[in-house]
């Protein structure tokens, strides 16, 4: 996803919310390829009550998680809430 912004003109940009885990390798490559972008940063996460009020100024989510449980199905129920105030 950070190396699409490449492609994408000035009205799109790319906010991660990133929690380095031990594969802080990995998160450290991913924070030099923000740092050469302009158009991606990486935020901090914020607390468990914050999410939601926080997610609403985007237009766009990813929770990109293993199927290793039901959370998966959670998501489906976000979106369908959410196409509901469509016009």
């Amino acid at each position: 996803m950070i190396e699409t912004m490449d492609y994408v003109d000035s009205r799109f940009h790319l906010d991660l919310m990133l929690v380095p885990n031990y594969q802080r390798d990995y998160y450290q490559t991913l924070q030099a390829m923000v740092e050469k972008r302009k158009n991606v940063r990486i935020l901090p996460p914020v607390s468990f009550e914050e999410i939601i009020p926080f997610s609403t100024q985007y237009d766009i989510g990813f929770y990109i998680l293993k199927p290793a449980n039901f959370n998966h199905l959670c998501l489906i129920n976000s979106l369908n809430l959410s196409k509901q105030d469509l016009p």
